[in-house]
């Protein structure tokens, strides 16, 4: 999951957010499911995730 959050944000740093925010929502969710709550890991793809839709 870490790899397809900095692949996402590669996406999202070249200016692909079709790309980006699709990949960056599914992570979001196999983060939520698979990892406790307060990992760090879902706090940073939502806030890349966040950067992404409003960019």
């Amino acid at each position: 999951m870490t790899s397809r959050n900095n692949l996402a944000y590669v996406y999202a740093a070249a200016g692909d957010l079709g790309r980006a925010i699709p990949l960056y929502e599914r992570t979001l969710q196999d983060c939520e499911r698979v990892l406790s709550p307060g990992h760090p890991l879902i706090a940073a793809v939502r806030e890349n995730l966040d950067r992404a839709r409003s960019a």
